[in-house]
Order: C-alpha cells, then structure tokens, then sequence
C-alpha cells in the first residue's frame, strides 16, 4: 500500500507543479500550408533549416545541401576542400544562418561548390539570396557543371577586364534571358547595383534548360582547357521553377524574401505588407489577384474562406508566424483584466484586401492535432485573442459570426472587414488551471496499481 500512496502523491505533485506553472507544450505541424508549395518549385535550398544541412565529420564544412522542395534533390561536395562553411548572412540588424562559398584570389582557380544529384533538372527560373564577398570576371553562382552557361558577374565596361561595377548577367543560356536585382530588372551595366550588400538575386531563361547544376561555380572544375570561375561570398536561400512565373507570383516569392530577410525590394516589387524580424517564419498567402488559393494553414493556423465559398477578387492576406516549434501555454492578462492562458505562438496577419472585398467571410482556424491539451470539441472554452504589438495585452475578440470544433480544429468565422492587421492566438479562459493529461494519467495509473493490488491481497 505504501508504494501505491507513493505514485498518488506523486501524481497530485506532478498536478500542483502544472497548475503552477501553467505552461503545456503541444507540437503542431509546420509549412503545410506555405504558398511556394502550390507555386511547386523543384529545388528549395534553405540554409534556415538546419536537418537540410549535413556537414563533413572531418571538416565540419557542409558536404549536403538538401533540397526540401518535395523533390529531394541534393546538392553535395565530397572533396573536403572545396566544401563551403556554415555561417550568416547579416541583413540589417538581423544574422540568417548562410553558406559561405569561398575562395583564392583569382578569379579561375579554386573554390567551394556544390553539385547537384541529378543529371538533369529543368530550369528556368532561380532565386538567390546573396551577399558578394569579392567579384573578378566571369565569377559565377550558379551554372552548368558541364557547359559554360549560367549567372555570372559581368563589369560596366562591357569590353572586359576587371574594372568598373560588377554586376549580374546571365550567361550562355540565352541572351534575351530576365535578370533582376532586388526584384527590379537590372540595366545593361551595373551602375544600380550594388552586389556587395545583401540581395535577392533573380535570373530567367527563355525555356528550360536540362542540366547537372553548380552552386557556387559558373560550373564544375576541371571543365575542358576553362577553369570553374567560382563564387565568393554567401547563399542563404535558392529557389528554382521549371517554367516562368506570373507577374503576380513574381511578386509573391518577392513578398516571400522581403517578410523572411527584411531584403531592399521596393514596395512596387512586391506586396505592401511589414516586415518584422520577430515575425517572418511560416510565410503564407490567401489572395485573389490573378492567382487563387481559396485556403491555407501554417503550424497550427489557419485562413480559409467560409461554407467552401470563393475567394473574393482583392481579397490579400499574409500571414507570418513568430516560431515554428512546439506551442506552449502561457499566462496572460487580458485588456479587461481577466486571466487567460495562451498559445505562445502568435500569427501576423496584415490584411491588405481592397473596399470590395472586405465584405467576404473567412475562416481562422486553429489546428490541435497533437495538442496534448484539450481536443477541439472544447472549443467553446477557447477565445480568439488579439493585439496590435506585443507591447500590448490580449483583447478577447467577440465579432466572430460563429466557432467550431471541426475534427482536430476551431474555426471562428469574421467578415473580412473585421481582421484588422495585428498578432492573432487563441487562449483557454476557464478559471485559473490548465488540464494536462498527463497529471490525470498518472492519477489513473495510481488508482488502477491500487485496484491490482487491493484484488491480490483479496485473492490471499
């Protein structure tokens, strides 16, 4: 009996240590719903995400670059001194983690460079984020392994020579191709550019064009009598589309780099939304302008149009997260003064739809999959929190037409007119205490050992 008084006291400890600290974990899932999946790019390289990175035991330098496009190419080194080394990239006041590609002081020998897995894959659109450590002629970031085509630093003075403002042109591929610089088309010479800061690089070719991709070097070395001309300076981000894109979805994956880094891309060049440092993961879209996505959902929320209704035209939504890890209860107070506990995780959303459309009904959904908490039928006990800043506290919102547990999520209905630009969360309102099922486990695994045994002694 002793030992059963044991995990009782045990299992009302656990209880009281949760009731103090009022913090429950729930791991909800990430980017499902992030607007570059219906854009289906074939290569995403994205230095953020760490388990896309596996460096060399010996070296500590990066040996695999993994694309998480859902294509699963990879972009490898095996020789240890060519392999680029992790670092960041620092845009404003901000650090981004980053690939460092360097090399010599001459513009055709040496350098780090990744090769892609596959033999051939389409091109024919490729972002860049980039930051120029050094230029030399000929230099490039990307190419063909085995073909003297790709995007490399040309200079003003066209009649060659290491002189003049370097800047970026697309080579050997075609010479109508699209090159832009923070989303803006570059001039002939590269007076406006400056490739030594931070940028979002982009290159187009006039078809797609089947090859076995460098990144790093115009392309891999030894290539016939020509040396690899490599890169030197960091990548944080690659993006590539086997077709063209719509100026409207140019403007999105601009959109994208701008809510992400913070980059210098003029308000013309893409959407009008804020960038915030403490709110750039998860980016996603719900727009109709052009191009349609009638619902979306990012780690754990959701935007989506009510009844399975139709997006409105001028309808624009972006939302951005604070983290994309585990969620978190946690206590707040409301503007009202009362008590509540909230998800720590927070969405920006900026609502940027025309008069006309702010007539359209939309859904906020909130997705408790996993959620070790409470199940989205208790949805009557969770209210949907705003606030402008996080200077500011949570005011519980009541102009939601209607919730609803719908399987593993809650869905509050407002007119689109009512979502004003601001951080979003849902809390638990009912009194001062946090269910976690965990306590209630252990509690029920006291009380069955107590059964067992209270059975065998009875049986002696």
């Amino acid at each position: 009996m002793g030992s059963v008084a044991i995990i009782l006291v045990a299992g009302l400890l656990w209880s009281s240590f949760f009731g103090f600290c009022q913090i429950v974990s729930a791991q909800l899932p990430t980017n499902e719903g992030n607007f570059l999946n219906t854009l289906s790019p074939n290569v995403h390289l994205d230095a953020s995400n760490s388990s896309s990175i596996e460096k060399d035991e010996s070296t500590g330098n990066v040996s695999k670059w993994k694309d998480t496009s859902g294509k699963n190419y990879v972009y490898s080194q095996s020789t240890p001194g060519n392999q680029p080394s992790m670092g960041t990239i620092e845009i404003g006041e901000n650090n981004f983690p980053a690939l460092i590609f360097s090399t010599d002081s001459s513009a055709t020998r040496g350098g780090d460079y990744l090769t892609s897995s596959a033999s051939l894959i389409n091109y024919q659109t490729i972002f860049i984020v980039a930051d120029v450590e050094s230029a030399a002629w000929n230099r490039g970031i990307f190419g063909h392994s085995g073909g003297d085509v790709g995007i490399r630093i040309a200079y003003e003075n066209l009649g060659g020579g290491n002189y003049g403002d370097p800047y970026w042109t697309m080579a050997g591929w075609t010479t109508s191709g699209t090159m832009t610089f923070n989303g803006s088309a570059h001039p002939d010479a590269g007076t406006t550019q400056d490739i030594f800061a931070p940028h979002l690089l982009m290159g187009g070719t006039q078809s797609p064009q089947q090859i076995t991709a460098t990144l790093g070097s115009y392309f891999e070395w030894p290539y016939g009598s020509e040396a690899p001309r490599p890169y030197d300076g960091k990548i944080a981000e690659v993006l590539t589309f086997s077709g063209t894109l719509t100026s409207v979805e140019t403007k999105l994956v601009n959109t994208y780099f701008y809510a992400k880094y913070g980059l210098d891309i003029a308000e013309g060049n893409r959407f009008g939304i804020t960038f915030s440092p403490t709110y750039q993961k998860d980016f996603f879209a719900v727009m109709n302008d052009d191009y349609v996505r009638n619902s979306y959902g990012t780690g754990g929320f959701g935007v989506g149009v009510s009844g399975g209704g139709t997006l409105a035209d001028g309808t624009a939504l972006f939302v951005t997260s604070n983290h994309n890890s585990e969620v978190q209860l946690v206590e707040s107070v409301t503007t009202t003064g009362e008590t509540i506990f909230a998800w720590d995780k927070e969405w920006l959303l900026q609502n940027l739809s025309t008069e006309a459309a702010q007539a359209s009904m939309i859904d906020l959904a909130f997705n408790f999959e996993d959620a070790l908490f409470l199940s989205a039928e208790e949805g009557s006990e969770w209210a949907l929190l705003f606030r402008d800043d996080t200077s500011e506290a949570y005011q519980r919102l009541s102009n939601f037409v209607a919730w609803e547990g719908e399987g593993s999520d809650i869905l509050f209905s407002l007119q689109l007119s009512d979502l004003q630009t601001g951080l979003y969360t849902i809390g638990w309102n009912q009194g001062n205490s946090v269910p976690e099922p965990t306590t209630w486990g252990m509690l029920l695994a006291g009380l069955a050992c107590f059964w067992v045994m209270k059975r065998k002694v009875a049986k002696k």
